[in-house]
């Protein structure tokens, strides 16, 4: 996961004397993802060689903490939003989630509203982000109440690729999870009591043949239908079907005998 912050290019282009035209092309690059204008650009700018290095690299860099220092030193403007990124690395320590995440200063999202974090998330095998959100506490004040924001979009198409287009899961080993049918009805009571207990439930609408598919497609272990009083189950590690009166108790005694 590619982490950046969307205020501080701007904190870093007001640090050095460029042109308006110049800016406002320096901005279009980096949205665009274009280093080659980027550089050619700055390059014709006249900085000092040092200022030059630092911009001309400024959107390909990427790392650890470290990124961080040369622009507190030649940017200081920008030392906010450094102490943000660096917040937010440190919070994703206490998570123990921080060896996914690098500081990644060609993160950007083009819409202005965007006020903080930003990051895009990569998979292998895509070579295009797989989802990309960030914070927006500026997006609410719009309609009237400022307010502190932050969400994602998943690209579902990349995340295909990603899985290898096969469009579901390898399900020689399935996840333990219930699909429950009638998901709009009876099933939902009986999904929401199987997460009461822990035990990962999806209810979905229609009959036991669409839980089937969609238990197929995801690779989840169980599914499960409401039959009256009773609650039918079926483990597809074995192909075992039980109709009980009490599904919360032979769902465990399905998983304690593995598949």
């Amino acid at each position: 996961i590619a982490v950046g912050d969307a205020e501080l290019g701007a904190r870093v282009l007001d640090a050095f004397p460029i042109p308006a035209a110049e800016r406002a092309a320096l901005t279009a690059a980096a949205a665009d993802h274009n280093l080659v204008t980027w550089r050619r650009i700055v390059r014709g700018l006249g900085l000092a060689g040092e200022a030059t290095a630092f911009l001309s690299a400024f959107p390909g860099t990427r790392g650890d903490r470290e990124v961080l220092e040369p622009v507190r030193r030649l940017a200081p403007g920008a030392a906010g939003a450094c102490d943000w990124l660096e917040a937010t690395l440190k919070l994703l320590d206490g998570y123990g989630v921080s060896d996914a995440v690098r500081i990644d200063f060609g993160v950007l999202r083009d819409w202005p509203y965007y006020s903080g974090v930003v990051f895009e998330a990569y998979a292998s095998g895509e070579p295009t982000p797989v989802a990309v959100g960030g914070r927006y506490d500026k997006l609410a004040e719009r309609f009237g109440s400022r307010r502190p924001s932050v969400g994602y979009a998943v690209a579902l198409g990349g995340l295909h690729r990603a899985l290898g287009g096969r469009g579901q899961y390898a399900t020689t080993l399935l996840r333990e999870g219930v699909v429950v049918a009638g998901g709009l009805s009876e099933g939902l009571l009986l999904a929401e009591s199987l997460r009461a207990a822990s035990i990962t439930a999806i209810a979905v609408p229609g009959d036991v043949s669409a839980a089937q598919a969609t238990a197929a497609s995801q690779g989840w272990r169980f599914v499960a239908q409401v039959a009256g009083d009773e609650v039918e189950i079926e483990d597809r590690t074995t192909g075992h079907r039980e109709r009980t009166r009490d599904g919360l108790k032979t769902l465990r005694a399905f998983m304690r005998a593995g598949g």
